[in-house]
């Protein structure tokens, strides 16, 4: 069982991610052709290692649902803001 207190630690830490996830999606939608798929795989590749660390340190690698979840809410949360400001 993982305590409240970890478990708010990684709701938090995946929204904050998705939003961050956002905006670097919304950056890297603006290269074109073979290059686009160079630093997206890198990229990626960075932002998952980064993900897995924070977990990590959080709550030992203990990974549940609404780690992703808090990571889709986060992604909208940017578009939804973004939207409004354009």
């Amino acid at each position: 069982m993982i305590y409240l207190n970890i478990q708010l630690k990684l709701i938090i830490f995946s929204f904050i991610f998705g939003f961050f996830f956002g905006g670097i999606i919304d950056k890297y939608s603006k290269y074109h052709g073979k290059l686009k798929y160079i630093i997206g795989f890198i990229m990626f590749t960075i932002l998952d290692i980064i993900y897995f660390m924070g977990i990590y340190i959080i709550s030992n690698a203990v990974f549940h649902i609404y780690s992703i979840l808090s990571i889709v809410i986060g992604f909208i949360f940017y578009n939804v803001i973004m939207k409004k400001i354009a």
